[in-house]
């Protein structure tokens, strides 16, 4: 798990240390943290289960370190159509397209959900 998550920040480094920072719901503790450059967003929702995506974006990244095993995402205004989820350890255990504009995924604690074009 370590060395993935640790080649996952090197691989987005850019992103991470570049980016804008955007903390969210200031009234639940910044529940949910976001990333964004350009066109790319990284979230890690801590206590929030749902993240609404900016516009414009060619990806998103979704961490999930929340409780719950189901994140809700809404891509509304978004033209990202693939997903891939992973695993902990970096491991695929899902990939598909994305059906509808808002959708709930199951993402394994600790696990991520990535969004392509």
């Amino acid at each position: 798990m370590l060395k993935f998550y640790l080649d996952f920040i090197d691989d987005n480094r850019e992103v991470l240390l570049h980016g804008k920072l955007a903390p969210l719901y200031p009234e639940a503790f910044y529940s949910a943290v976001y990333a964004q450059k350009g066109s790319s967003v990284i979230v890690a929702l801590y206590s929030a289960s749902s993240f609404t995506a900016p516009d414009g974006l060619s990806s998103l990244t979704v961490v999930n370190a929340a409780g719950s095993e189901k994140v809700y995402i809404d891509l509304e205004n978004s033209f990202l159509s693939e997903y891939t989820i992973k695993n902990c350890m970096g491991e695929i255990t899902e990939q598909g397209n994305v059906a509808s504009a808002v959708a709930v995924y199951h993402v394994s604690h600790n696990g991520m959900i990535e969004f392509a074009e």
